[in-house]
C-alpha cells in the first residue's frame, strides 16, 4: 500500500508498506509538523521497535526560517530518541547537500539555500544523535538509497532525485549482529 501525502493527509512524502508491517500501521505526525511534511510509523523488528519517519523538509526558498525551525525540530526529535535508546529512521528529501561534492560543480553556489553552512551544520547535528547515513556507513540492505540526480549525487544531495536515509545503527545481540528485516 502506498500512502501519498496530500494536503489533507501527508503531502510531500510517502510511506510504502509491503510486507514491512505485519500489523496495521498507524501514521502519525509529530507536533512540530506543518504543511504535513512528516509522517511517522512504529514498526516492530527483531531488534526492537523502530520509528520510521518519512520526511519532506521545506526547501526554504520562500521561508528559510521555517526550514531551519523544521530541521531544529528534527534534531530535537532525534535527541529524544537517542536519550531514550529507541530506534529511529529518517527517510526522505532533506533538501540539504551535506558537502560540496553532493552538488554538481556547475550548481555550486556558496550562498544558495540547500548548500548553506548553517543548514549543513544542523544536518550534522542531527546525525550526531546516534544516526548513520547510507553514504557514511553500511546499513541494512532493506533500506536502500536512491542515487538519482546529476552525476550520481549521493544521498542527501540537494540535487538528488532520490532521498536520504538516516537511521539508528542495528544493535548487536549476544547471538551476533542483526539487521532490520
Amino acid at each position: 500500500m502506498l500512502l501519498a501525502r496530500r494536503q489533507s493527509l501527508f503531502r510531500g512524502c510517502a510511506s510504502r508498506q509491503q510486507g514491512f508491517c505485519p500489523r496495521a500501521a498507524h501514521l502519525r505526525a509529530p507536533a512540530f509538523d506543518f504543511e504535513t511534511r512528516i509522517a511517522t510509523v512504529d514498526v516492530a523488528t527483531a531488534i526492537g521497535e523502530l520509528t520510521v519517519a518519512s520526511i519532506y523538509v521545506p526547501n526554504g526558498g520562500k521561508d528559510f526560517p521555517a526550514k531551519m525551525a523544521f530541521l531544529a525540530a528534527m534534531d530535537a526529535l532525534a535527541a529524544s530518541y537517542q536519550s531514550s535508546g529507541r530506534l529511529l529512521a529518517f527517510l526522505g528529501d532533506m533538501n540539504v547537500a551535506r558537502t560540496e561534492r553532493d552538488v554538481h560543480p556547475k550548481e555550486r553556489k556558496p550562498r544558495a539555500i540547500g548548500q548553506l553552512p548553517e543548514e549543513r551544520a544542523l544536518i550534522e547535528r542531527i546525525l550526531s544523535r546516534g544516526l548513520v547515513t547510507s553514504a557514511a556507513r553500511s546499513i541494512p540492505t532493506t533500506t536502500a538509497c536512491s542515487r538519482g540526480g546529476r552525476r550520481g549525487a549521493i544521498c542527501g544531495s540537494a540535487t538528488s532525485a532520490g532521498g536520504s536515509i538516516m537511521c539508528s545503527p542495528a544493535r548487536r545481540s549476544p547471538r551476533g549482529p542483526r539487521s532490520v528485516r
